[in-house]
């Protein structure tokens, strides 16, 4: 056979190869339009978004952040968003922006603050993330290190953030409404996603969230007022015409309205003066639709969503965690869980009711039957279907609770932990709710202590804040709803021991005594026995001062001296 190759294979492989040259010249032109085209659409997010004025600080090059940004928990200051490897956001991968921007988590997976507004972010689309990355890692990099937030205690502890997000914060994608028209949803989307509008135009709670019941309605920043933008007729742009709206908006000013001034100010000529006419129109559109127009637009949050997030934070996080992870080969996961989103919520219901034996390394639940209300179960039982992208429903009910507690013999598990380590009772008041409000701090500041073996530079700190926020409180008072609140979290950890569960009490207790009576004693005065009490005999304490009429506490220092006389005769 002839080894040499005919002439017609030849051709055909050098036509091959032009074929080959040819596609890879033609396709390379065609790939660098493609990110061309990207990062000329990632500038118009960036814009609509207006990203740069907030990561530029003063005598700063844009985007490379140092902006001091007040809030009523203390400054923060905005990071360099260059694409820096060492000082920006040059090492960041796609996905690593993507979950920034939509789930509020940094490229180590720490939470970041909600001062970046990925609560209105977190409604941008893939594609349009992906072209905003795409824009800002065209740009020069820039070195610019991060400069100190000063937040307050517990506010500086990003951990913290848990509780909040637990509360306020629901992750998702915008969805168009499909009643309203192209040119509303596509101002909708300018406004509630990319423009971020509710941000500051919408009143804030104590905790510094979002009320979603008042969207639009006017909120303030730093010394200004954002004004209501809804399409109130009295109070909102419903009474403005089109025309009016629209070249406030592109211009800042208008003959009959007059001109804007303060942060919006800078809204105006940074964003909205740049955007296409047809994008102010839509949102013009929009910010004039009538509440049936946009109702549906915006997935309508369960009314009862926040009473069960609190009870989820206050029973159930200290072994399901904040986000409903679990802890691996001891507690299970509620996130993800089939029977968690299964088609009827039965099974939840049964195991927060009835309690579940452990299997394997996996301990027991208690039952809760005792420690909830039936309200309180239907609550944190849809919270928890359908929270962390969960897709159950919220279909619990109270006549489901009912039926299923009739059926279920409980034996007060829910609260033999804390029996069994004999914990204290927090007071009827609970220092004014203090220690039941998660959004106080104080949960997470006691399980910290906890982890910190029940002492530590935290119970100064955790004493302080309790007296601020129950002015007038006693000292006793103090001492013993503090104690009564810390033990029941540490009867709960399946980690430790019953002798380990006492030692941590012993010694919280021990610390906060100190701490409260060093201030509380008369000068010279020392503490010689410094013991905590089991329930039992703090119960017949109180039983018998009640008899004597005296305070438990007087009642306590008398028979301790009459004891002391009695042994020395």
């Amino acid at each position: 056979m002839d080894m040499q190759a005919s002439p017609m294979k030849s051709w055909l492989a050098a036509a091959g190869l032009s074929v080959v040259a040819a596609v890879t010249a033609a396709s390379s032109p065609a790939r660098a339009d493609d990110q061309a085209d990207l990062i000329a659409r990632g500038k118009y997010l960036v814009t609509a978004a207006d990203c740069m004025p907030c990561h530029t600080g003063p005598g700063r090059k844009p985007f490379t952040g140092g902006l001091p940004i007040n809030t009523p928990f203390g400054v923060l200051t905005t990071p360099n968003i260059t694409p820096d490897k060492a000082t920006g956001i040059g090492n960041w991968t796609d996905a690593q922006f993507y979950g920034a921007l939509h789930d509020g988590i940094g490229a180590h997976g720490e939470f970041l603050y909600p001062v970046f507004p990925f609560t209105s972010f977190t409604k941008i689309t893939p594609d349009d993330v992906k072209a905003i990355k795409a824009y800002l890692f065209s740009l020069p990099p820039e070195t610019a290190p991060p400069q100190q937030n000063n937040l307050r205690f517990p506010f500086n502890v990003r951990q913290s953030l848990a509780v909040w997000r637990e509360m306020f914060f629901t992750p998702g994608t915008f969805v168009p409404n499909p009643k309203a028209s192209d040119q509303i949803n596509r101002g909708a989307y300018l406004v509630e996603a990319l423009g971020h509008c509710a941000e500051c135009h919408t009143p804030r709670n104590i905790m510094g969230a979002m009320e979603p019941s008042k969207e639009l309605a006017g909120g303030t920043v730093d010394t200004y007022f954002a004004p209501n933008i809804s399409s109130d007729l009295r109070s909102g742009v419903g009474g403005w015409s089109n025309d009016q709206l629209f070249q406030y908006l592109k211009t800042g000013a208008t003959q009959a309205k007059g001109v804007v001034f303060g942060p919006m100010a800078e809204v105006v000529h940074e964003s909205l003066s740049k955007l296409k006419d047809d994008d102010l129109h839509a949102i013009v559109a929009y910010l004039k639709a009538t509440p049936d127009e946009v109702a549906t637009a915006k997935a309508q949050p369960d009314e009862r969503r926040h009473a069960g997030a609190v009870v989820y934070l206050n029973v159930c996080s200290q072994c399901h965690q904040t986000g409903g992870t679990g802890i691996p080969n001891a507690i299970p996961a509620l996130a993800g869980n089939g029977a968690v989103q299964a088609g009827e919520p039965n099974d939840v219901i049964s195991a927060v009711v009835g309690g579940l034996k452990g299997k394997g390394s996996y301990g027991d639940m208690p039952s809760f039957a005792a420690a909830l209300t039936d309200q309180q179960i239907v609550d944190v039982v849809n919270y928890v279907r359908t929270s962390w992208g969960n897709k159950g429903s919220a279909n619990a009910t109270l006549a489901t609770v009912a039926s299923i507690r009739s059926g279920i013999t409980t034996t007060d598990l829910g609260t033999e932990a804390a029996q069994k380590l004999d914990c204290p009772r927090v007071s009827s008041d609970d220092i004014n709710g203090t220690l039941s409000n998660p959004g106080s701090g104080i949960l997470t500041m006691l399980q910290g202590i906890k982890s910190n073996g029940g002492g530590g530079s935290q119970i100064p700190v955790l004493i302080n804040e309790i007296r601020q926020a129950s002015p007038g409180i006693s000292d006793a008072q103090l001492v013993d709803d503090t104690i009564a609140a810390f033990c029941p979290i540490v009867a709960q950890d399946a980690a430790l021991s019953e002798a380990q569960k006492k030692q941590v009490v012993d010694a919280f207790a021990t610390q906060v005594n100190s701490e409260v009576m060093a201030n509380a004693l008369p000068t010279g005065a020392k503490v010689f026995v410094n013991v905590p009490l089991p329930q039992s005999v703090l119960t017949g304490a109180e039983a018998a001062a009640q008899a004597a009429g005296e305070s438990r506490d007087i009642w306590l220092e008398k028979a301790i001296a009459d004891q002391v006389k009695a042994s020395g005769k």
